[in-house]
């Protein structure tokens, strides 16, 4: 897994653009104001990393955050207060696999150290085979025994299940190369 840290003036465009958007109108579900914005930290600082730009209102992006090796990527970021390990899982609300993408880049942000970690990646057809889904209302236990109940039907994968990012270079090549599970 990648650590990068946020820089501040991320952060600023992020805080900025969340307060000028709603990005969270699929109408079910959607995320609060905290957690569009940790979404939108989560791609930035995707984009930053690869020397792409910074989130611009332009609309509906059809679920596609970046193109990177003729690859459309919807980029995944869950916020925690820890950093993720190999066991925990990301999820993608079902409504989303509609959305013409190729491959879904998984996050984890961490409020407290404000550092992103890309956990990995994995193409739309591995992600189908490899996810659990669970009915909206569903009772879901995590590792450290809290619970919540699902908004919505959403799929859930594990972070070994994912194709590994190490590197900003292994990011640069992601969905060309030849992957790796963790």
């Amino acid at each position: 897994m990648l650590n990068i840290k946020l820089k501040e003036d991320v952060f600023a465009h992020s805080v900025q653009f969340n307060q000028e958007n709603n990005i969270g109108v699929r109408g079910h579900a959607d995320g609060n104001a905290e957690e569009q914005l940790t979404g939108i930290i989560g791609q930035n600082m995707i984009c930053d990393a690869l020397g792409l730009p910074l989130m611009k209102a332009s609309g509906f992006d059809g679920g596609v955050d970046v193109c990177l090796n003729n690859k459309s990527i919807d980029i995944k970021t869950m916020g925690r207060k820890v950093y993720p390990r190999n066991f925990y899982v990301n999820n993608l609300m079902a409504s989303q696999l509609k959305y013409n993408v190729d491959a879904y880049l998984f996050c984890s942000y961490n409020k407290i150290d404000n550092v992103l970690t890309v956990c990995g990646w994995v193409d739309k057809d591995s992600f189908i085979n490899r996810a659990s889904f669970y009915k909206e209302g569903d009772k879901r236990t995590r590792s450290d025994g809290t619970s919540f109940t699902t908004k919505a039907d959403l799929y859930e994968i594990e972070n070994k299940d994912l194709f590994s990012i190490d590197s900003v270079e292994d990011l640069m090549n992601m969905g060309r190369a030849t992957p790796h599970l963790h």
